[in-house]
Formats: C-alpha cells, sequence, structure tokens
C-alpha cells in the first residue's frame, strides 16, 4: 500500500514517506514480538527462531509440517492489495482517480467472493437446532 501510494506524491514526499513508514512498522513489529513473547512463552520464542522477521528466506527451509499450504486461498487473498497497487498505479498517472476507485473496489469485492466460495470458508458449519 505504502508503495502504491508513493506514486501519487513528489519523491522527496515519497521517500519521507516510506522512511517513516518503515520506522513505524518496525516500531510496531517489535511491539508486538514482545507482547507475544510475555503471553505465549517458549512456543513463540521458537516459532521466532525458525521464521524470519522482515527479509524472506532465499535458501534452507524449516522442517516442514504435516499441513500442506492452500495456495489457492493464498492467491485470492492478496486480490485486494493487487488491487490497489494497479489502481493507483496505472490510474493515478493519469490523474483519472475515479476510475482508480473502481478498479480497487472491483477487486475487494472479488477477494470477497472468491473467499465465500472456497472450501472451508465457513467457519461454523454445523446446522441451527
Amino acid at each position: 500500500m505504502a508503495a502504491a501510494m508513493a506514486f501519487l506524491m513528489p519523491a522527496t514526499g515519497a521517500l519521507f514517506s516510506l522512511v517513516l513508514i518503515t520506522v513505524f512498522m518496525t516500531r510496531l513489529t517489535l511491539g508486538e514480538e514482545a507482547f507475544l513473547t510475555r503471553q505465549l512463552g517458549q512456543p513463540y520464542l521458537t516459532y521466532l527462531q525458525a521464521v524470519p522477521r522482515f527479509i524472506p528466506r532465499l535458501r534452507g527451509a524449516p522442517a516442514s509440517s504435516a499441513a500442506k499450504p492452500d495456495w489457492l486461498r493464498a492467491s485470492l487473498t492478496e486480490l485486494t492489495p493487487v488491487g490497489v497497487l494497479l489502481g493507483i498505479a496505472v490510474f493515478s498517472r493519469n490523474y483519472d482517480l475515479a476510475l482508480a476507485g473502481r478498479i480497487i473496489l472491483i477487486f475487494f469485492g472479488a477477494s470477497l467472493i472468491a473467499r465465500a466460495f472456497l472450501p472451508g470458508a465457513l467457519v461454523n458449519s454445523e446446522s441451527p437446532k
């Protein structure tokens, strides 16, 4: 989102915003890690050691678990950020912000609809008595 918003700003404003957002997100991450360490204890510390914080691991994957990744669900969850990036990056340069807003809403709606029809979308599948 921050990268998409940077397209709308002058270069100095974009750089300033990205630096401030980076500082904010780093402080937020460290605060959340401290909170979760107090709440969850050793299992969370083990998780922190196994998973990189900010930069993804390029080689040497952690030990696999029994759970299989759900790539379809993961891809559909990213429809909204992709739509925001496309809408702002492509249409804001033409100053057609109304069209950019429509593109964002279309991707958001498509994401909601796609996730609603995925298997296991209902949290509580019990029938009412």
